[in-house]
Formats: structure tokens, C-alpha cells, sequence
């Protein structure tokens, strides 16, 4: 596992943000000299994001900042581990308690980060959190940004790149909580507590 762990570390924001475009249900459809800009601009969205929370809101804790944003903190467990949480329209972030232990236990187990159960909670937080954000906000630049499917006469069908909202949230986490935020590790974890096979998988694809 050492070594997993090594090759996990020496993965760069911007080597995980090309693997989740590359993940997303269109990206044949999306021109490769476009990638860096559509990467520049979703981390430019999420970081912008960010900045104008930390601007308005006289906190450095996300917990505080959530509840002054008004909105809605669930701690539960799930009978899947697929997920550390997720962001319920219009104002309810869910955690799920077992899948955070899961990710401090291998943190412990298989690395020498510090790290504990609190930070990664901060950690998914700040990921819902940007996806409320987003529900918010429909002229976010990842939410007005399309790409065309297909043109027949005088029709155009024409869609969102889903995972440039992954993106997003993920600079977004990096710029709320300053530090940091191993999300590329975290979802590696969720695999790996799951079935080893296809986290070996996922390691291939983000390290080749």
C-alpha cells in the first residue's frame, strides 16, 4: 500500500481535474485544445466562489459559515459507503458518518498524514457547500457553459459538461478550507473500501 500511497501524493489538483473532465458523459464531444480552458475557468469559478464567502462572512470555520448561510447540517449513516455526502435542494448538506471513519481509519492505517475525522468532514462540507452554490446560481460560468451534441437544419441540441461542477467544488474546498483538501486520496478511498480492483483501476488512470 506504500506505494499506492506515494503515487496518490505525487498527483497534482490540476492531473485530477483533466482525470474528471475525462469522466464526464460528453467528453468525446469536447474538443481537446478546449481542456485547459475549460479546467482554468471552472478552478476560476470555484476559487471566485470561495473568495466571496470567506469576504462576507467574518469566519474561518465552515461549520459556522454553513449555519449562517442558513442552511441544513444531517449526520447519518448509509448502507452504501459510495458516498461521503451529498447536497439535497434546496438548503440540507447530508454526511455520512460511516464513510468519513472509513477515510480517517485508512488515513491512519495506511499513511503518514495527519489527519482527523473533523478536517474531512470541513473537507466535504466545503464540496456540498459549493454545490449549493451552484443550485443558486445559474450564471455561474459552469452552469451557462455548453457544448453542441448534435445540429440537424435549423436545430441545435446543446449540454453542460457535468464535471466541470466537480471541478469547481473541489478548487472551491482547496480555497475555503486553505489547506490541503487530498480529494483525489478521498475518492480513492471510497473505491478502495469498496472493491480494490476498481480503486487499482482508478490509481492507473489518474497516474498514467
Amino acid at each position: 500500500m506504500k506505494e499506492e500511497i506515494i503515487r496518490l501524493l505525487e498527483v497534482s489538483d490540476y492531473d485530477y481535474y483533466r482525470y474528471l473532465l475525462n469522466q464526464d458523459p460528453i467528453r468525446k464531444k469536447i474538443d481537446e485544445d478546449t481542456v485547459d480552458y475549460l479546467i482554468s475557468k471552472s478552478v476560476k469559478c470555484g476559487e471566485d466562489e470561495a473568495n466571496k464567502i470567506l469576504g462576507k462572512y467574518n469566519n474561518d470555520d465552515i461549520f459556522n459559515i454553513v449555519k449562517e448561510m442558513n442552511l441544513n447540517i444531517v449526520f447519518t449513516d448509509s448502507s452504501e459507503t459510495g458516498y461521503y455526502g451529498y447536497f439535497e435542494e434546496p438548503n440540507k448538506i447530508v454526511i455520512y458518518n460511516n464513510s468519513i471513519e472509513g477515510a480517517f481509519n485508512f488515513f491512519e492505517k495506511y499513511t503518514d498524514i495527519s489527519i482527523n475525522k473533523e478536517y474531512i468532514e470541513k473537507v466535504v462540507l466545503a464540496h456540498e457547500l459549493f454545490h449549493y452554490v451552484e443550485y443558486k446560481n445559474p450564471n455561474l460560468f459552469i452552469n451557462t457553459y455548453k457544448i453542441e451534441l448534435w445540429s440537424i437544419l435549423k436545430y441545435t441540441r446543446r449540454s453542460n459538461i457535468v464535471y466541470l461542477g466537480e471541478i469547481a467544488a473541489m478548487a472551491f474546498a482547496n480555497k475555503l478550507i486553505g489547506k490541503n483538501t487530498y480529494s483525489h486520496i478521498l475518492d480513492y478511498i471510497l473505491l478502495f473500501n469498496l472493491d480494490k480492483k476498481q480503486a487499482d483501476v482508478f490509481l492507473q488512470e489518474i497516474t498514467k
